[in-house]
């Protein structure tokens, strides 16, 4: 199972239409919020399913800020990372996934990419196609998790 990981696209349609010519075939898109009408987009472009949370800046959405799944055996948990103060480390958010009994989190926030295995759990903040912080380039992900349960990464650069 291959999952296409993106956050914080914050309307930039193009950045979107540069990461789905890189990502290769994907079985599913996860959206970690800001913009919500931005998953929809991915989801019409791609013709590919796309779950998706809302951001901080998504103030009107209905949409959920968490999400609870389970992907290919794994227990995944995707947020945008706001409720759990993501720009001052991951401490929050590992409490909320080691109570979830959570194998990976996807969550977005910051604009940077992270990835780091914390207690066992997989956490992944794919970046920004549109606006990274860091002073590189847009970035996402991809996420395979394999028939035996192991889970790689392989990061983009838009």
């Amino acid at each position: 199972m291959k999952i296409g990981l993106m956050s914080d696209t914050h309307g930039r349609h193009k950045a979107i239409d540069a990461a789905l010519k890189l990502s290769g075939k994907v079985d599913l898109w996860l959206h970690a919020g800001d913009y919500v009408d931005d998953a929809d987009y991915l989801a019409h472009k791609s013709g590919i399913e796309t779950i998706f949370v809302a951001g901080n800046g998504d103030w009107n959405s209905s949409v959920p800020a968490d999400k609870y799944l389970e992907i290919a055996g794994k227990k995944i948990f995707i947020t945008h990372g706001h409720n759990y103060g993501v720009k001052s480390g991951l401490g929050v958010l590992r409490q909320a996934a080691l109570q979830k009994e959570c194998d990976c989190v996807i969550f977005g926030h910051s604009h940077v990419y992270c990835e780091a295995q914390i207690d066992g759990i997989l956490f992944l903040n794919p970046g920004s196609v549109s606006f990274p912080r860091d002073g590189q380039s847009g970035t996402f992900a991809v996420l395979e998790i394999a028939e035996d349960g192991r889970m790689k990464v392989d990061k983009y650069t838009v």
